[in-house]
């Protein structure tokens, strides 16, 4: 007498809780002080404070979020001639840590968050460069020379992007992003007196950051568990194990990295029965009436696991790479349940559907 087990993969994710976000507010620059004819128009910074979602499929350096934030805002005008140049611009200090295929991509101190950085850079009767991207070895600025007539003005601005950098995002986040290896990026203001501003390491930017976690199955989908031909009592008074348990791994990988200091997620896993007997969530009815199916965590059984019941998979933290994986092993008994004399003989099959869900 033979059983087939079957199963049927439903698999599905639950999106991480989002965290709240504040909004942006605008903030005056501390600038340097201009020469006399000369004034701000503009002179804001505005963090980047509100909350940023990382979808599961987002590739590598990819930007993340929103359109660029305007992080700076500048506006500078002069009439006539000024006894001293204006100008405005942007200055690396120490070692900047430039990543990405176009070294266009400043690594944070927090896992898999990088920014990338645009500028805006105007003028008329002035001189502005380095509008667009900046990158490794490139900056920009704007200035106004002391010698000139009439109204000259320069506008700069400065943007950001956050950008995905590696898949160790995390599934929440509120830090304060700070540039690493210690370098900063210097907003320098000269005029009658000089100023600089640290744009990047002064808490302009601090997203609430959420990263959507996904799973693969690792192992095979679908699979038939096969009992082989066993023999059973006609009739007897206690229940038993008939023929050897089967066993079936199953195992999944996920990401973003779960981070195990916080343990920021888990991954549950539920088997639906296509049908109990008697009620017994424990116990899935097959097509002969005194036999059933039960499964444990056990070789030996006897922890008997509910079907409809979410079930933890246990984190395999010796597994390193980019992904985190899951996995149990799922031992799955035929059992003879005492009842009346039945001499019923024959194939016959039950089947249940598992579906993997993380939280």
């Amino acid at each position: 007498m033979s059983k087939v087990f079957g199963r049927q993969l439903l698999l599905s994710s639950a999106v991480a809780a989002l965290l709240g976000s504040n909004a942006a507010w605008a903030q005056n620059l501390a600038l340097s002080d201009l020469p006399n004819g000369c004034s701000y128009t503009r002179s804001e910074q505005q963090p980047l404070n509100g909350l940023v979602k990382i979808p599961a499929a987002t590739p590598l350096f990819a930007a993340i979020g929103d359109a660029p934030h305007t992080l700076l805002d500048i506006g500078v005008q002069c009439d006539g001639p000024i006894s001293a140049p204006v100008s405005l611009g942007l200055k690396e200090s120490g070692a900047l840590d430039w990543i990405g295929p176009g070294r266009d991509v400043l690594a944070t101190n927090v896992n898999g968050i990088g920014v990338r950085l645009f500028a805006d850079a105007n003028s008329e009767g002035g001189k502005c460069i380095g509008s667009g991207a900046i990158a490794a070895g490139q900056s920009a600025s704007c200035s106004i020379s002391r010698e000139g007539e009439g109204t000259r003005r320069v506008d700069f601005s400065l943007k950001a992007q956050l950008v995905k950098i590696s898949n160790n995002t995390p599934i929440q986040s509120q830090r304060t992003l700070q540039l690493t290896n210690g370098g900063t990026l210097l907003l320098e203001s000269n005029g009658a007196t000089q100023q600089q501003v640290d744009v990047l390491n002064s808490g302009l930017l601090a997203p609430s950051i959420a990263t959507e976690a996904s799973c693969t199955l690792v192992t095979e989908q679908n699979r038939t568990v096969n009992f082989g031909t066993i023999y059973r009592p006609k009739s007897g008074t206690q229940e038993a194990t008939l023929g050897q348990a089967q066993v079936t791994p199953i195992e999944v990988s996920c990401s973003p990295l779960r981070d195990d200091a916080a343990n920021n997620y888990n991954v549950a896993i539920t088997f639906q029965a296509g049908q109990l007997l008697d009620n017994d969530d424990t116990a899935l009815a097959t097509s002969i009436d005194d036999m059933a199916i039960r499964f444990s965590t056990k070789a030996e059984g006897g922890d008997w696991q509910k079907f409809g019941e979410k079930l933890s998979m246990p984190y395999n933290a010796a597994i390193s790479g980019d992904k985190s994986h899951f996995a149990q092993t799922w031992y799955w008994f035929l059992r003879y349940l005492p009842g009346a004399d039945h001499q019923q003989t024959g194939s016959f099959n039950a089947v249940a559907t598992y579906t993997i869900t993380i939280q």
